[in-house]
């Protein structure tokens, strides 16, 4: 990858262009996990109001 931190969560496209499974990702119900365990969404909705970029 070179820009790794420019990668968007559930993306696949580096794995579906390179051959032979080079890179592998986790499915999306892992990720859907993740950000129901870590609270991901509250966050980011918290985050967003207190920027002022939507209605608190």
């Amino acid at each position: 990858m070179a820009h790794p931190c420019q990668c968007v969560v559930g993306c696949t496209t580096c794995a579906n262009l390179r051959r032979g499974e080079a890179i592998a990702f986790p499915g999306i119900s892992d990720i859907r996990d993740v950000y129901k365990r870590e609270k991901i969404w509250s966050k980011v909705k918290k985050a967003l109001e207190e920027e002022g970029k939507i209605p608190g």
